[in-house]
């Protein structure tokens, strides 16, 4: 069976939040208030219909479930039938009423029933606003409507290697997961019924060694993944069929290579990829063949600098939202990579987050671009009013 511990991650262990990583005892998160809870419902007693045993599609490059080892080379294959966990749970869970301010809402809180998440690391949006999904370090995914009830939860099929650290609401609607640690794509319906899986393990081109991210380039029908590894950093492209097509980026400082690169968010309208290369501290901007264009930030913690950016969105004014992990808060830049605000800062209180994994956006309200921000270390959800964050610039 392959085990593969990419050799920097090592190095920047208890800082760049790898899987076994909890925060250290006297960082200044852990000081100030229990982290928020909300009330919750219990399971219904009605399961949401469990994926047909059949998922996949092996003369399109999907993988079919029936079970086996993965040695080299060979793809971890859904278990066949599918674990009671591996079931959607339906559910109706209110959100609190809205506040004024820069925090709207908070949602969730620390715990393992339906509507609470225990250390979430992904966040994705449908593109109409009618859904939203977080996936947190147990391997549960969370889905919330539009007006953020909780509606259905499920675990994915495996989690004994690892949980999946990233998620896509592909433009047919179909939640696209990163299994990060299976090398594999979890691609499931609305409603959370797994459809299909595609993937397979190691270095080469067209396999995964720690698959971050996966999303489609727009209306190509290409999808974009994120992976690394070892001496490996790269973002990958295949055809809408998970066929492998081409690569790009190579281990490195240098602009056009990576540290860690966790997540893509793609400018149709420049032909520009901004990539948040982590371990380096900085976000990359490339054209679609990756040719490097520009890079914003650098390690620091003063507005324009960066430490441990893990996730990077667009809105459609074109400004960058960026959840800073290792400076634990949110960073929007324009598009010259000028800093127009900041928010957050260490600690469990009102205002204040903890190792923010991602965010993702939400539908213009008031006149201004809103977002759902993880953060990661309190075990819950903030919405926040970018109107509102952007007017204060610094907090």
């Amino acid at each position: 069976m392959i085990r593969v511990r990419p050799a920097f991650a090592l190095l920047v262990f208890a800082f760049a939040g790898c899987d076994d990583a909890r925060p250290a005892q006297n960082d200044p998160w852990r000081k100030g208030a229990a982290p928020v809870t909300t009330a919750t419902a219990p399971p219904s007693p009605n399961p949401v219909t469990p994926a047909d045993q059949t998922t996949g599609l092996t003369d399109q490059g999907y993988l079919p479930t029936k079970p086996r080892p993965a040695i080299d080379g060979s793809p971890f294959l859904v278990p066949d039938p599918l674990p009671p966990q591996a079931h959607a749970i339906a559910c109706d869970i209110a959100p609190p009423a809205p506040q004024p301010g820069v925090v709207v809402r908070t949602l969730c809180g620390k715990g393992t029933e339906p509507g609470q998440l225990g250390y979430p690391r992904a966040i994705a949006a449908a593109r109409d606003g009618s859904a939203y999904y977080v996936v947190d370090k147990q391997g549960r995914i969370t889905k919330l409507d539009s007006e953020l009830h909780v509606r259905a939860v499920v675990t994915t099929p495996e989690i004994d290697r690892g949980r999946p650290t990233g998620l896509y609401v592909a433009k047919s609607g179909e939640l696209w997961v990163a299994d990060t640690h299976y090398a594999r794509v979890l691609v499931y319906s609305p409603d959370l019924k797994l459809l299909r899986s595609w993937g397979v393990p190691g270095a080469e081109p067209g396999a995964f060694l720690f698959l971050r991210d996966a999303k489609e380039l727009g209306d190509s029908g290409e999808i974009l993944c994120a992976d690394y590894g070892d001496d490996v950093a790269r973002v990958e492209v295949f055809t809408a069929e998970g066929k492998f097509s081409r690569q790009f980026g190579k281990f490195g400082v240098k602009p056009g290579e990576f540290q860690r690169p966790m997540k893509v968010a793609v400018d149709l309208e420049h032909k520009e990829l901004w990539i948040a290369d982590s371990v380096n501290h900085r976000l990359q901007i490339v054209d679609f063949d990756g040719n490097p264009k520009k890079v914003i930030g650098g390690l620091g913690d003063e507005p324009g600098k960066l430490k441990y950016p893990y996730d990077v969105v667009l809105d459609k004014e074109g400004r960058a939202w960026v959840a800073e992990f290792g400076n634990h808060r949110i960073q929007v830049f324009d598009r010259e990579g000028n800093s127009l605000a900041v928010w957050g800062k260490a600690g469990r209180g009102e205002g204040e987050i903890g190792y923010p994994w991602g965010i993702c956006l939400m539908p213009w309200k008031d006149g201004g671009q809103h977002v759902l921000v993880i953060d990661s270390g309190n075990d819950r959800l903030f919405e926040l009013d970018g109107k509102a964050l952007l007017a204060g610039r610094r907090s």
